[in-house]
């Protein structure tokens, strides 16, 4: 057994592994990433791609911003700018995405590295996002690995703030979503070179988003110059018809959701959510006695306060995302959210040449013949599109208690 796992491990740690991610990329994209091209969905994203800064400065409206202003004063309309539009999102995030898993994978060749990368494969990371076709998710990911490989390299770093700032723009949730990915290698970073540069950078990048995003949720609604109805008509202008996602963008404008309290008491909002997570956190239980497992040992080996705290920082990640599980629906698409940044987190700080979390990784991530077959039953499980797939999972208990499915 043990030289079963040898030769696995000097597979997984060689070139040849690219076959292996290149057939997995090839399979999800002529599996999901050509279902909608150049089609136009009248769904919510599309509607979303309507907002624009002529109703004010108003959550997720900079992407609209640029569709208005190609549709509208470049006269090249409506539906093929967002038809162009969704696609260049796909592309960008196709090339970056892919083209920095295969970077890493060729200059690194650790077995380690790699199994992580086809971990993030095969739960179909790329069948999720390919199927929301233009979901703005697409362009946070790809700058949010911009931002970290300006980090990881330390150039352009001043670049920093100014995406963060951008994808806050582009969806008000970002700093609960990706950016404590960057906020985490920041701190790192600034740890690292102990110079007031990098501690005034890290400070400014963490006011502006937090700035922004509380601006964003908090009082955007107060500053649109339409009603609902207005805007269910100038989409429908748009479209020829009314879509059905006006509504969804409505939610979103004037904050309205299923509140998690009535009359000060815990309503089935809250119940829902919370039982979804706690299944959530069960079907997660081997990835986090692993993580638990990984960032002990790491933080045990530092004998540096000010480096043992950055780690505690980073491994305290996750917990960015936990206000979304429990007050939005989406729960498919923040578990992407926690693996995107927990397993990426892990490869950046590899990338900086990091013993500690390179002999960590050692220990904790074992090559073998188990892992490599629990690999290939992730794949086959999560073959089809499964935000949907996640959120019903995360429902069942919650379905068995009550005879509905959680509201989403």
């Amino acid at each position: 057994m043990r030289e079963n796992n040898t030769k696995l491990e000097r597979f997984f740690g060689s070139v040849y592994v690219n076959i292996v991610v290149a057939l997995v990329v090839i399979v999800k994209f002529f599996q999901h990433g050509l279902t909608n091209c150049f089609v136009m969905n009248k769904d919510w994203q599309a509607c979303e791609l309507t907002l624009n800064y002529s109703y004010g400065f108003v959550k997720r409206a900079f992407l609209g911003t640029i569709v208005k202003f190609f549709a509208v004063d470049m006269g090249v309309g409506y539906e093929k700018t967002i038809i162009t539009l969704m696609n260049l999102e796909e592309l960008l995030f196709t090339i970056i995405f892919i083209g920095f898993v295969f970077f890493v994978i060729n200059k690194f060749k650790d077995a380690r590295i790699n199994i992580i990368v086809i971990l993030l494969f095969s739960t179909n990371i790329l069948g999720l996002y390919y199927n929301e076709w233009g979901e703005p998710d697409l362009v946070l990911m790809a700058l949010t690995i911009i931002s970290c490989l300006l980090i990881v390299k330390d150039k352009f770093v001043w670049a920093v703030p100014v995406i963060s700032a951008l994808c806050v723009l582009i969806h008000e949730g970002y700093v609960m979503m990706y950016f404590g990915l960057v906020a985490a290698l920041l701190l790192v970073r600034c740890i690292q070179r102990k110079d007031i540069r990098h501690l005034l950078l890290l400070g400014f990048t963490v006011v502006l988003a937090g700035a922004l995003s509380v601006y964003l949720y908090a009082f955007s609604k107060d500053v649109i110059n339409v009603t609902p109805l207005e805007l269910s008509a100038a989409a429908q202008a748009i479209f020829g018809e009314e879509p059905w996602g006006v509504y969804l963008i409505s939610y979103v404008i004037w904050n309205v959701n299923g509140w998690l309290w009535t009359d000060g008491v815990p309503n089935e909002f809250f119940f829902a959510r919370i039982t979804s997570l706690l299944t959530a956190v069960v079907f997660c239980i081997p990835i986090i006695a692993g993580k638990i497992r990984f960032w002990s040992l790491v933080i045990k080996s530092e004998p540096d306060k000010l480096r043992k705290f950055g780690y505690v920082i980073c491994s305290l990640v996750f917990l960015c995302t936990t206000p979304l599980f429990v007050v939005h629906t989406d729960w498919g698409r923040w578990f992407y959210c926690v693996l995107f940044s927990e397993l990426l987190l892990v490869v950046f700080l590899y990338m900086m040449d990091d013993e500690l979390i390179k002999k960590a990784l050692t220990k904790v991530l074992k090559i073998s013949i188990v892992n490599v077959i629990i690999i290939v039953a992730l794949f086959f499980i999560f073959s089809r599109p499964n935000k949907e797939f996640i959120d019903d999972l995360c429902g069942i208990p919650y379905f068995l208690i009550t005879g509905e499915f959680p509201f989403y």
